[in-house]
């Protein structure tokens, strides 16, 4: 473990998988590890390694954790990451994400994202919260975004979205 230089890691719901390689490119392991494990993985690393993820709003809470402990650890916008995942016969997975993450990483002139501070975050949801709405589709709940202004349907007469389509529906769903 002390050879590893770079991490890519892909979050999931229960789930963490990370590639880890050398300073020469050579993949040292790719598994899986359970959320509550991985920072127990991450003990090993050496000090200062690129731990590298793709940006969600879970990376952010990662990249806070990892960097209290003395990594790299940084953040790539997904549509960085797409063109060095690998396409074939296995497809997108857990495994091939987190190995186009460690790909991204490594190269020189990646745009990174900055973390985000607890309160940076929180609030973001504050702002953010205000503007969903829930709609009853055919299938179940889904949440669906809308401005608060479509929402509550307080759009002034010439913008009135409200008698059409998806605003009609935040209307309706949101005075019952």
């Amino acid at each position: 473990m002390r050879n590893i230089t770079r991490v890519g890691v892909d979050l999931a719901k229960n789930l963490i998988q990370v590639h880890a390689v050398d300073a020469a490119g050579k993949v040292v392991t790719n598994r899986a590890l359970k959320r509550e494990k991985f920072l127990v993985w991450c003990a090993d690393l050496p000090a200062g390694c690129l731990v590298a993820m793709e940006a969600c709003t879970g990376a952010h809470h990662w990249c806070r954790q990892l960097r209290e402990r003395g990594f790299d650890a940084r953040m790539i916008p997904a549509q960085f990451v797409a063109p060095y995942r690998i396409q074939g016969k296995s497809g997108k997975n857990d495994a091939n994400d987190a190995a186009a993450v460690c790909e991204a990483a490594s190269r020189p002139h990646m745009n990174f994202v900055p973390h985000k501070t607890l309160d940076q975050q929180g609030n973001e949801y504050a702002m953010v919260d205000s503007t969903i709405v829930w709609a009853h589709h055919r299938g179940g709940t889904r949440i669906r975004r809308a401005t608060a202004r479509d929402a509550a349907g307080l759009n002034p007469p010439g913008k009135d979205k409200a008698r059409t389509g998806r605003a009609r529906h935040f209307n309706h769903c949101s005075h019952q």
